[in-house]
């Protein structure tokens, strides 16, 4: 398996729970399979710090700043607010 590929199967299995741990981002009340960003920039360093450590430990592979870059581009493509909730919330 690529490096790529790995890194991009760590993101579910790994980073997005981390991103949750630290309080970077969390799930809809109402739609589990959603994100959401927490826009807490302590809870976002703290994500970066216990990737990083999971890096060290070796749970997660690749080059440490593939990693983090992957961990970036989670939290700063999950949306603010559930998209299946505002759309209830437009519809009414």
């Amino acid at each position: 398996m690529g490096i790529a590929k790995t890194i991009f199967m760590q993101v579910d299995e790994i980073l997005t729970p981390i991103a949750i741990q630290a309080g970077a981002l969390k799930t809809c009340s109402y739609h589990e399979h959603c994100l959401i960003d927490c826009d807490d920039h302590e809870a976002q360093r703290m994500a970066y710090a216990m990737a990083t450590n999971a890096w060290k430990d070796g749970i997660l592979l690749g080059p440490r700043e593939d990693v983090m870059e992957e961990l970036h581009d989670l939290i700063a493509t999950t949306p603010f607010e559930c998209s299946h909730c505002a759309d209830m919330m437009v519809k009414d």
